[in-house]
């Protein structure tokens, strides 16, 4: 069954289908977009995305997440992947290890989030150019952006402008 998820904050309002299926331990109305990944691909194969986002912001970053899924990218999002009884940091490590892009969702509660600046510091540091494992920035919420990220081009989601989800799919679907 396909379901419409309207979502938003008043400033990004968006409207998802998503398959919704019956697994053990999921409501028959939750959404569950991750049963259905590419055919033939398995976890160990990688992912095209890292979602980074503080816990705050979960509802923005799941919509997002979901979108992106829906456009054919194979997504790390801690609630897709997290099992109970998984040991978080060793789970984080080998999701940022096994993606090619970093997706940071910017906002007051990112920046001051420790595992976000865990995040960010282990995507910097493994690829400082930003050249093969990118690290895109995604502006959701106003915040005073310190040096370090304030140099990377942004994208800009605050306005939930269909031209600037449009360059960060573009942006994620490149390749190296």
């Amino acid at each position: 069954m396909t379901q419409t998820i309207n979502s938003g904050n008043g400033c990004y309002n968006t409207q998802t289908k998503v398959t919704v299926h019956n697994h053990p331990g999921v409501a028959p109305e939750q959404p569950h977009p991750i049963c259905h990944p590419p055919a033939g691909w398995s976890p160990s194969e990688g992912y095209d995305v890292f979602i980074s986002y503080s816990s705050q912001d979960r509802k923005f970053a799941h919509t997002l997440a979901e979108r992106l899924l829906a456009d054919g990218l194979k997504i790390w999002f801690d609630e897709w992947v997290l099992k109970p009884g998984d040991p978080i940091s060793v789970a984080v490590e080998d999701g940022l290890e096994k993606s090619r892009i970093l997706l940071a969702i910017l906002s007051p509660q990112f920046l001051h989030s420790e595992w976000t600046k865990v995040e960010r510091g282990a995507a910097m540091f493994r690829d400082p150019a930003n050249r093969t494992r990118r690290f895109i920035p995604v502006l959701y919420q106003d915040c005073k952006l310190p040096d370090m990220l304030a140099q990377y081009k942004q994208i800009d989601l605050r306005a939930n402008a269909p031209e600037e989800y449009k360059k960060l799919l573009e942006a994620c679907r490149q390749r190296g």
